[in-house]
């Protein structure tokens, strides 16, 4: 016979062992016939395993689907009898089934019980390889994981904090007192700033962009209004709680004290030289060139334990 029919009776016949499959081609002799029954157990194990795998994601699933579907049941029956309006009762549906279904599905950090059994140090480097890639795009946070990795462990574990917001969420507004630095993570920011001219001046913030650094160095106020443009996700930093940080490691962080003078002197700098009439340099979106030229160009962090 030609090759093809050969070929697919092979792999018909290699099929048969992993599944409850017969064909025609059987064993003629003592050898073949162990061969087969140990190929044949083989199968039953690999095929049991494999069908127990699907059976238990699909439960998973479907537990996880059931649970939701019952609290957004008990959601909206709550949202209802309370008299909210339509609109909102929209609102709500649309993110929970946008934003917070899809993060049922994922596994989060506090879901991990193992995780909370490690070494604390070993922790920390968990945590910190989570959310250095979101801060790091700021040279300072970037280099002080180079200089003080130890540090930045600690900022990563006490004072970084996730926020979620769905299109249209204000984060703040003009003249509320600000407390944390933000990373955009995913989605689209919009910043407004009202001018002294009574026009507004507005700007886009994507992935990799921050904003409010002013608040780690100096007392702040909110320069103008931020907006999610889109569903997004940032990252906040706690100026009081990096403060602490730095503070208790005040000796081996000269790094955080000269870049924060000079960010504070640029910025006063920035003012005195612009129009005190229209404050044009006050923003929560201000960046000083002058204090990032002072930190070392570092583009990975450096292992100092080989």
């Amino acid at each position: 016979k030609d090759w093809a029919w050969q070929y697919l009776t092979s792999l018909h016949w290699s099929l048969t062992q992993l599944t409850p499959g017969s064909m025609d081609v059987q064993p003629q002799n003592i050898p073949e016939r162990a061969v087969a029954v140990m190929v044949l157990v083989l199968g039953l194990v690999v095929f049991s395993s494999i069908v127990s795998s699907i059976t238990a994601a699909m439960n998973s699933l479907k537990s996880i689907t059931a649970r939701y579907n019952r609290q957004r049941w008990v959601l909206r029956r709550f949202l209802r009898e309370q008299g909210i309006s339509p609109e909102l009762i929209t609102r709500v549906t649309v993110y929970s089934d946008n934003i917070i279904k899809p993060r049922l599905r994922e596994v989060s950090l506090s879901d991990v019980e193992l995780l909370k059994l490690l070494p604390r140090s070993l922790y920390m480097d968990v945590v910190l390889e989570l959310n250095d890639q979101d801060i790091e795009v700021h040279p300072f946070f970037r280099a002080l994981h180079v200089t003080n990795r130890v540090v930045m462990q600690k900022v990563c574990n006490v004072a970084l904090q996730q926020v979620v917001l769905s299109e249209g969420d204000v984060l703040f507004s003009l003249g509320e007192t600000a407390h944390s630095m933000f990373f955009v993570k995913s989605g689209e920011m919009k910043y407004a700033r009202l001018r002294h001219n009574h026009t507004w001046e507005r700007e886009q913030l994507e992935k990799k962009h921050w904003f409010c650094e002013a608040v780690l160095w100096t007392a702040w106020v909110h320069q103008g209004n931020m907006r999610a443009n889109s569903d997004s996700e940032l990252s906040a930093v706690d100026s009081l709680k990096l403060q602490e940080v730095c503070l208790n490691h005040g000796a081996e962080l000269p790094i955080a004290r000269r870049y924060g003078c000079a960010f504070v002197r640029g910025m006063n700098e920035l003012i005195l030289k612009g129009d005190h009439d229209d404050g044009v340099h006050l923003s929560d979106l201000l960046q000083v060139q002058s204090a990032m030229d002072l930190l070392p160009k570092y583009s990975m962090p450096i292992n100092w334990f080989g």
